[in-house]
């Protein structure tokens, strides 16, 4: 770790201080390295999860043991085939090592179970907008029960379901009319 960042703050002077075989290592240290911009860190039981918000990340998620900040692995790639996305969002409050996401460019909710050498891919399905309103939040509640955030230029609501069975099963009376409650201070920029 001293090496990385002496390595980052002054270059020069550690090549100078360096032997061949001294800098042939480290330049294998050196290109083993990946410099992630860092959007949000998330925490399971075993894990440090941090997401890269570069444009041009390979993979979204990065993965360090806990609590020794070990690099471990990257996954999530980014992507329009099979097992990549495009926009995943995390799920909110899952057990153990659980790492769910749902990408809102394909509707796909996806499971991984983290582990010390890979992110295993334990679930996905297909969870498309109904009635023309989207899931922005989700947050695991119990074992198959999920409160969503759902809503459209329009409406917006508090939602329980279970999501693999695709049913709805209630929904919480904060339910308002976007434009009826703000009047004319309702407006949409994008």
């Amino acid at each position: 770790v001293s090496v990385q960042i002496e390595f980052i703050v002054c270059p020069f002077r550690l090549y100078e201080l360096m032997d061949d075989s001294s800098i042939c290592n480290f330049k294998k240290l050196f290109s083993s390295l990946k410099i992630i911009k860092v959007g949000d860190i998330h925490k399971t039981d075993s894990f440090i999860v941090l997401r890269d918000v570069q444009e041009n990340l390979v993979n979204f998620f990065y993965v360090y043991s806990f609590p020794e900040l070990t690099y471990l692995y990257s996954f999530c790639p980014k992507g329009n085939g099979p097992n990549e996305y495009l926009m995943p969002t995390v799920v909110k409050n899952m057990p153990d090592n659980k790492f769910m996401i749902r990408d809102h460019s394909s509707d796909i909710i996806a499971t991984y179970e983290l582990t010390d050498s890979a992110a295993i891919l334990v679930d996905s399905y297909d969870f498309p907008a109904q009635d023309g309103r989207y899931c922005w939040e989700l947050n695991q509640i119990a074992d198959s029960c999920f409160l969503l955030k759902r809503n459209n230029a329009r409406i917006s609501t508090r939602e329980l379901w279970n999501l693999k069975a695709r049913k709805l099963l209630d929904t919480i009376p904060n339910t308002f009319e976007l434009a009826e409650e703000m009047g004319k201070d309702y407006h949409i920029e994008f």
